[in-house]
């Protein structure tokens, strides 16, 4: 009885020490392949009637057309906002269309994370660009506050058209520790369903070919 029981003991030391370099390797390579998608430049397009669930944004009245043909839209803010955007990773650059709800400049303090921004908005469409250091969270946190004109029975503040983001260099340290964390849970729960460590090796991989 002895005998089998240092056996099996034995057996369930090396099942944990094979599951434990099973999992550094594959963190180390879900780390590696994010930080280098992260380290290309990267850059993107937002305009104002992106679907919410790509843009999160508050505070922003629904997108109205520019006068022309395809000359896209805009929304006016209702004077404090917020907009998530996403974060390219490293240096960011941020450059923003904004028109003005009157004739004068107006002033807006906007707040990109903890760093903040004040400026003249002018009522004319123009763009804004502002460079931002390397952000360490998945989207970028946007507040933007300006004074309230009353139009048309509606609280109006700055309006925003087009918003282009560029960067990369470095993964948000949030992203590279959400994926360890995906990658230890999904694993770990593979193995409770008895997949043998080959097999759940394989199927993360698959998973996460198919989602790049």
């Amino acid at each position: 009885m002895s005998v089998n029981f240092l056996i099996s003991k034995l057996a369930i030391h090396r099942r944990r020490w094979a599951d434990i370099v099973v999992l550094l390797v594959l963190l180390g390579i879900a780390l590696v392949a994010a930080m280098l998608q992260y380290e290309r430049p990267r850059d993107t397009t937002i305009s104002m009637d992106t679907p919410q669930t790509l843009l999160p944004r508050d505070g922003v009245y629904r997108y109205e057309r520019l006068p022309g043909n395809n000359a896209g839209v805009y929304s006016w803010t209702d004077g404090s906002s917020t907009l998530k955007l996403p974060n390219p990773g490293g240096e960011t650059t941020i450059r923003m269309e904004l028109l003005g709800p009157t004739k004068t400049a107006i002033p807006v303090q906007m707040r990109f994370g903890g760093l903040p921004f004040s400026f003249l908005a002018h009522p004319e469409r123009r763009i804004y660009s502002i460079i931002l250091p390397a952000m360490p969270r998945e989207r970028i946190t946007l507040t933007i506050n300006s004074p309230q004109v009353t139009i048309h029975r509606r609280e109006l503040g700055i309006g925003i058209s087009d918003i282009q983001v560029s960067g990369g260099g470095a993964a948000p340290a949030q992203v590279l520790f959400a994926l360890m964390v995906a990658t230890i849970g999904f694993y770990a729960l593979l193995r409770q369903a008895h997949l043998p460590w080959a097999g759940a090796v394989i199927f993360i991989m698959l998973k996460r070919k198919n989602m790049t």
